[in-house]
């Protein structure tokens, strides 16, 4: 790296991101995702998927939105991390993988925003990008402090105005 380069930000977005852009049409949120979004395409950030992000889009039956949202992070994405490369990198960490994703649902996570919370911090991701408050933006808290526990990595939980 050269004295003038900076090292790009590892972002993970969640889905609410990426689904207010592509579908809203208005609102507070809409112009924060389309900013935010714009920035990635610009390559402002190396944005990482897992995998489990574009299977949940694939079992929804709305097939434009569905196209759009993975073509995006089809495109986008620096990194798709398989679930067979986020498992074998739990065991190489010694991490139970179904036991964080349980112990953070224990505490109010959901499932599938506990899969993401796991992937960012097994990546060491600057941050994971969400708009969804009530599971993980109010619980960044707790939730550090779970991952500690499993000697993972706190991880940076945001809005898409925060970074």
């Amino acid at each position: 790296m050269t004295a003038n380069s900076v090292k790009k930000k590892v972002v993970l977005i969640d889905l609410d991101i990426v689904t207010v852009s592509l579908w809203d049409k208005i609102g507070k949120n809409k112009e924060k995702a389309d900013q935010f979004l714009n920035r990635v395409k610009n390559l402002e950030f190396a944005m990482v998927t897992p995998m489990l992000l574009i299977d949940v889009v694939e079992r929804w039956r709305h097939q434009s939105l569905k196209s759009r949202i993975k073509e995006f992070y089809k495109t986008f994405s620096s990194r798709v991390y398989t679930d067979i490369e986020i498992k074998e990198k739990c065991k190489q960490g010694d991490i139970d993988y179904e036991a964080v994703l349980d112990a953070l649902e224990q505490n109010g996570v959901k499932r599938e925003d506990a899969a993401l919370v796991l992937v960012a911090s097994l990546f060491s991701c600057d941050a994971l990008v969400t708009f969804n408050r009530v599971h993980l933006r109010n619980r960044k808290e707790a939730v550090n402090q779970l991952l500690v526990r499993w000697n993972l990595l706190p991880i940076q939980i945001a809005g898409p105005e925060e970074l």
